[in-house]
């Protein structure tokens, strides 16, 4: 960047992920915005990286995808999980459309990382919607979730066998 419209013009669209809200389609009493929430996938990332005792490299690699994961989301807005599943069609031309983004915004895809940090970074994900739902029903917010807390953290439990199987028998590999 050689202005400050330089930069300006590079960061002003991606400024916008902070004023789009997660679980629109719910009723809630609290908001996430779409960056508070990359903020906590990272952290979660981070904690995860550090249990796994994971790579520099690989860690690194997690945060980046961490960061980034819901970035296309300046353009789609946020698209609620179940929407995604009931419609694999609609989900593959997510993709699609996400990977266009990806690279319109000069950033790497989902299919440039391995397998053990896209499923470490949507472990994380899959916590932080946990947190969310926790928060609301703290908070006495009536609807879906206690059920969508409880997939949340069932996806989460199958992503974590599948990371511990690669970590476990690389490890195993290397003795």
């Amino acid at each position: 960047m050689e202005t400050i419209n330089d930069f300006i013009e590079n960061y002003r669209e991606k400024y916008n992920i902070s004023d789009i809200n997660r679980f629109a389609n719910l009723i809630h009493s609290h908001n996430q915005s779409v960056s508070s929430h990359s903020y906590f996938v990272s952290l979660i990332t981070m904690d995860l990286c550090r249990h796994y005792k994971v790579s520099p490299e690989t860690q690194l690699q997690c945060l980046q995808w961490a960061i980034l994961h819901d970035i296309p989301e300046i353009y789609t807005g946020d698209i609620f999980t179940t929407v995604k599943i009931d419609h694999p069609e609609f989900r593959e031309y997510l993709k699609t459309l996400e990977d266009t983004y990806y690279r319109k915004l000069g950033y790497p895809i989902e299919d440039d990382f391995d397998l053990v940090v896209r499923y470490i970074v949507k472990m994380a994900d899959n916590l932080d919607v946990v947190m969310f739902c926790y928060i609301e029903q703290e908070l006495g917010t009536k609807g879906e979730y206690e059920k969508i807390k409880q997939r949340a953290f069932n996806t989460y439990l199958q992503l974590k066998e599948q990371v511990e199987l690669i970590l476990f028998s690389d490890n195993k590999r290397g003795d």
